[in-house]
């Protein structure tokens, strides 16, 4: 099992979680965000143009990430509707 040793936001990722005003939304989010760093298997991969991408759901959002190596890289975190755009 790869050990994530960096977490790397993306400005699009900064932006998303910058519009959000719930606290305890954030609080979801780190949680997710530590399960991750702790097995980065974690999430369901997504297919397609997306491929290589994963998500997990903190509802009512969606947070699309990726692992490289010992990166992980915080794409996106936007409602379910909007985020596989």
């Amino acid at each position: 099992m790869v050990e994530i040793k960096y977490i790397i936001p993306t400005v699009k990722f900064e932006d998303d979680v910058k519009g959000i005003k719930d606290k305890g939304l954030k609080v979801k989010l780190q949680k997710q965000i530590d399960k991750v760093t702790k097995n980065p298997d974690f999430g369901k991969p997504l297919r397609h143009g997306l491929r290589g991408e994963m998500t997990i759901y903190v509802k009512p959002y969606r947070l699309i990430f990726k692992v490289e190596g010992e990166k992980l890289l915080l794409l996106r975190f936007e409602y379910r509707g909007n985020v596989y755009d």
